[in-house]
């Protein structure tokens, strides 16, 4: 069985308790009011100005016995804007053939915060315009990158997300909830459910663990690895194995919090119209560094 071979690396996992309804503002929840500390306001994306919309407050004081102190202590607040404003994250540019070869051409990535990538691509990727613009043209073809505030809150470490942990003590300020152009009814944890969870084949394999094609494509394999609202446990990639790395050590911050997916039975309308996944993270060493992100089908 593949269960058998995966044992190792069985952890325990938690799917949330959920009620309708509002409570105390240190309290796990979805929307709603939260512990602001003695001069916080709401957090507004720097982008579009818009109020950020609460995704989760988890308190780690309220998670089950055995996650004791293992992400630390406080509250975890991650808020992320879900304005559809336009921002320009970079730009592309098409360069002349790469090493004579003109069925293959650079492409660099500048990005405004001065990163910048460089790519290879082939030309039949490109459109018929651009193609017949390379061959000989010493001027590069260059194109705004143009994002939308929602689509950046689902980068990691991006200015439409405010995610961190805080210790609630001290005078707290009691701040009203924003107009928002979406609304979403408070929705509180009040409990856990305890389950099985087991890593997708990829991470499996990571960990020395070989399956043959035929168990990775299992219907018993598939139902391991649990999809949906979860506290620890292994993540369920949307796509590929992607931890971001730790600003402070540059680790890998491979520490699984917390996934968020929106479906037919969803606790957290995140991310958007059902179209992905979302992911805490946290750095083993660093606890305070945490980082969220999606990932879309």
């Amino acid at each position: 069985m593949v269960k058998n071979q995966l044992s190792d690396l069985k952890r325990q996992a938690w799917k949330p308790i959920i009620l309708d309804g509002e409570s105390t503002l240190d309290a796990s929840k979805t929307s709603g009011k939260v512990w602001f500390f003695n001069g916080e306001t709401w957090p507004v994306c720097p982008n579009c100005q818009n109020p950020m919309r609460l995704v989760l407050q988890l308190n780690l004081q309220q998670l089950p016995d055995s996650l004791e102190e293992i992400f630390g202590s406080g509250l975890l607040q991650l808020f992320c804007c879900e304005s559809n404003f336009e921002i320009k994250t970079g730009s592309f540019t098409l360069r002349e053939p790469m090493g004579g070869y003109s069925d293959r051409v650079i492409c660099i990535t500048a990005y405004e915060d001065e990163f910048s990538e460089t790519t290879v691509i082939e030309t039949s990727e490109l459109s018929e315009e651009e193609s017949e613009l390379i061959p000989g043209n010493p001027e590069p073809i260059l194109e705004e990158l143009i994002d939308t505030c929602w689509m950046q809150a689902c980068k990691a470490f991006s200015t439409s997300q405010v995610i961190r942990i805080i210790q609630p003590k001290g005078e707290v300020n009691h701040v009203e909830v924003p107009d928002m152009e979406k609304t979403f009814p408070t929705k509180l944890i009040v409990g856990w459910e305890e389950i099985e969870d087991y890593p997708c084949p990829d991470e499996a394999e990571q960990y020395g663990i070989l399956l043959s094609d035929e168990d990775k494509v299992s219907s018993e394999f598939i139902l391991l690895n649990n999809v949906g609202d979860k506290l620890a446990g292994w993540p369920c990639w949307a796509q590929n194995i992607d931890y971001p790395k730790c600003p402070l050590c540059k680790q890998k911050m491979d520490q699984f919090i917390f996934q968020l997916e929106e479906c037919e039975t969803t606790n957290f309308p995140y991310p958007h119209s059902g179209l992905g996944v979302g992911y805490i993270v946290q750095c083993s060493t660093h606890k305070k560094q945490v980082a969220f992100f999606c990932q879309f089908t």
